[in-house]
């Protein structure tokens, strides 16, 4: 029993070592969070708020499946992933994460950047 306790604390614990603050704005991070669950091969959304940025999903072919939760809070600092996942059989958090890491770069690098200022030769 009290291994048992030791690990959920251990896991509790390990779950927020993971959140990593992004730099850029929240909505930004929150596209890339729905373009993520948006994939139908492995996600099912159950319902979305895009004021609060909050998600509650279903992971596809999990051996658990269960309701999660993804949302993004800001910091101080910029925004951060906050991922509740119950026990699924696999490392779910971490393949969600990687995926919404790999969404907010393809988004970033799809981003126009804006051109430099230039100026029209007076006539």
């Amino acid at each position: 029993m009290a291994r048992s306790l030791v690990s959920i604390f251990l896991l509790v614990l390990a779950t927020t070592a993971f959140a990593k603050p992004y730099p850029l704005p929240c909505s930004d991070l929150w596209s890339a969070v729905t373009d993520t669950l948006g994939n139908e091969r492995n996600y099912t959304i159950l319902s979305s708020d895009n004021i609060r940025m909050k998600a509650y999903f279903i992971v596809i072919g999990s051996s658990f499946p269960a309701t999660h939760t993804a949302y993004v809070k800001a910091r101080p600092k910029g925004c951060e992933l906050e991922v509740r996942m119950g026990f699924t059989g696999l490392d779910d958090e971490g393949f969600l994460r990687s995926r919404v890491n790999r969404a907010f770069v393809k988004r970033r690098s799809a981003k126009p950047t804006p051109p430099a200022s230039s100026k029209k030769a007076s006539e």
